[in-house]
């Protein structure tokens, strides 16, 4: 049958969503704290605090540990260092996926204002940050950085509650004839503890330490209740700690995967009980920041004899995260490294840490010495007459660097296991990795071959500044190509889309626009950095707002049949304006389209709009 339109009038509306929080729009920084000029080693000028209750999204509330080197108006980072939630099983195989938990998530914020214990942001968090766990870490803005040679800039270490991170931006160049580092900065390497046990055959992932496990490797579940603290199994990039008697500690993972430690004493079998690596990580180094993972302790009793002859597993690499015109100085080094866990004597010996994070962006150009996030080495044993378990190797980190022109080389490569003395050729005994080729080891590498910069701002297309449209207009604008574009209507968020190659971007509301004056905005996010909003643009809902209403059984009916159905459906509608509810609380039950019934679409003129985008999902 022919379809017949019919107007009817409906007040739909767009419930109210919360306001969209504030991203990443600091670029290079307002250069505060003027020029910065490092001339001797050691020096630190981040200032970090542990996150002592949870944080919401959308909120601007930060309890913590303390305040002291905060102030009103600086830039601070919020980084979530330990999953929330429970741990995963100790051995679950990697790579590990950190879309699955929040581990990793950070965001730029600036304070309003700064009381005993609580820190006030200027805008809502984007996201949520869970406590124990999270950190703020303070970020200069500096105007110019130079680091002499024979003088450092550095991370301090990250204690189990904050610390770990390198973080400023720089309006001009940062020129760095010394070293930025933040080498062993984060997850920390289970520690060594001699046991009076004498115990051999231990055979758990999860052994207990007084039944003979040694520490596992600090990871980004060392938080969880409950986690497991010793045995052979990983528990994500954090290693296994050797099991009785004397198996080797195992690497650290972050990029890469960690390496296993080495076998236990001859006398227990040589059995394939040494630590085993941390995971590998997988994530976007745009949204995501990660410590590397610590190795795990050698376990040991010195024949019963007390001391410290075996090692704990050594630290990983913790976070550089820089913003800058350019990076010069070809002396100068860059560097998160993994330490190289201690020689053991007479009992086993520690893994290395797993290399840290580096994320460099500017405008310019990248050059220098080198970029390093490598794992560090096993510790060796140096036994001449026995042989005693080796640790294994950190897998390399992750590095991001994005520029114009990059000439920095780069070294993401895991560390190597350590080696017994006395086994046959100076061999690892089992740990590993003893090539540092090892694919499954090596860390992340990302380059972005264009300048830092925020994406354009979005322009509006349509509708026309003043314009009366129907109740779902199509809201279109030119945007930076494959920026994502979001939209806020009355400055609550409506829905994002995609720039397509030349730019354009198109937005169709999933339900109709409340009658009256409206104003869009719009923003773009590209490579984790976000635009200023657009210029906002006017326009009304039209009153009465048509929709069609579509009378048809999907049969090929007769015209005379279709009157009837016309007819039926003029009387519904008046059944329905009698009844209070019919359509509730600016609801529309709409039947699915192209099966027979009452089909309801709207339309900003006599012909029927039939295209409705699908429901857009709220970005943060």
């Amino acid at each position: 049958m022919r379809c017949l339109g019919v107007l009817l009038s409906l007040g739909l509306g767009l419930a109210a969503t919360p306001a969209l929080a504030e991203a990443d729009v600091f670029e290079l920084g307002n250069g505060q704290h003027g020029v910065l000029r490092v001339q001797q080693l050691g020096t630190s000028v981040n200032t970090s605090t542990a996150l002592t209750a949870p944080a919401a999204a959308g909120g601007k509330a930060l309890t913590v540990a303390d305040v002291t080197g905060f102030a009103a108006g600086e830039l601070v980072l919020v980084l979530q260092v330990y999953a929330s939630g429970p741990a995963p099983s100790s051995g679950t195989p990697g790579p590990l996926d950190l879309s699955s938990v929040d581990a990793g998530r950070w965001e730029l914020a600036r304070l309003e204002s700064v009381a005993p214990g609580l820190l006030t942001l200027t805008a809502p968090l984007v996201s949520a940050f869970s406590s124990p766990g999270a950190q703020v870490v303070r970020v200069p803005e500096y105007t110019r950085v130079q680091i002499l040679s024979s003088s450092s800039l550095v991370a301090p270490p990250w204690n189990g509650s904050s610390g770990g991170v390198l973080a400023f931006l720089s309006q001009d160049m940062v020129l760095n004839a010394g070293l930025i580092s933040a080498d062993g900065a984060g997850f920390r390497g289970g520690a060594f503890l001699f046991n009076r046990g004498q115990i051999t055959g231990c055979t758990e992932l999860d052994q207990p330490e007084d039944l003979g496990g040694a520490r596992k490797g600090e990871g980004l579940f060392a938080g969880a209740p409950g986690a497991p603290t010793h045995g052979y199994g990983a528990l994500g990039n954090g290693a296994g700690g050797g099991n009785c008697d004397e198996g080797g500690g195992g690497g650290g993972g972050h990029g890469g995967a960690g390496g296993q430690g080495g076998f236990t004493r001859v006398e227990d079998g040589s059995r394939d009980v040494g630590g085993r690596g941390g995971l590998a990580l997988h994530y976007s180094p745009l949204t995501r920041m990660m410590f590397g993972g610590g190795g795990g302790a050698g376990a040991g009793d010195s024949a019963g004899k007390e001391g410290n002859t075996g090692t704990s597993g050594a630290a990983g690499g913790g976070i550089i995260y820089i913003r800058a015109r350019s990076l010069q100085g070809n002396q100068g080094i860059v560097r998160a490294n993994g330490l190289s866990a201690g020689a053991s004597i007479s009992d086993a010996s520690g893994g290395g840490g797993a290399g840290g994070h580096i994320t460099v962006r500017v405008q310019d150009s990248v050059d220098c010495m080198s970029l390093e996030a490598q794992g560090g080495n096993g510790g060796d044993n140096a036994d001449s007459q026995q042989p005693h378990a080796p640790g294994g190797g950190g897998g390399g980190g992750v590095v991001l660097v994005q520029g114009q022109r990059l000439s920095c080389p780069t070294a993401i490569g895991p560390g190597l296991a350590g080696t017994a003395a006395a086994a046959p050729g100076a061999a690892s005994y089992g740990a590993s990795p003893s090539d540092a080729s090892q694919p499954e080891s090596q860390g992340v590498m990302t380059s972005v071959n264009e300048g830092f910069a925020s994406p354009s701002v979005p322009v509006w297309v349509s509708p026309a500044e003043g314009e009366a449209t129907g109740p779902r207009p199509q809201l279109q604008g030119t945007a930076q190509a494959g920026s994502t574009v979001q939209v806020l209507l009355n400055d609550q968020f409506l829905g994002s889309a995609q720039a397509d190659d030349s730019g354009s971007f198109t937005l169709t509301p999933s339900a109709d626009l409340s009658v009256g004056p409206q104003q869009l905005r719009a923003l773009a996010d590209r490579l984790g950095v976000r635009s200023a909003p657009s210029d906002p643009r006017a326009f009304t809902v039209g009153p009465l707002s048509p929709v069609a209403l579509d009378v048809g059984c999907g049969c090929g009916t007769s015209q005379p049949q279709g009157s009837f159905w016309l007819a039926l459906g003029v009387l519904l509608l008046g059944v329905s304006r009698r009844r209070s509810g019919a359509v509730g609380a600016g609801r529309g039950v709409l039947a699915e389209q192209g099966r027979p019934g009452v089909h309801l679409h709207p339309v900003a003129s006599p012909r029927l709009a039939e295209h409705h985008a699908p429901p857009q999902r709220p970005v943060g």
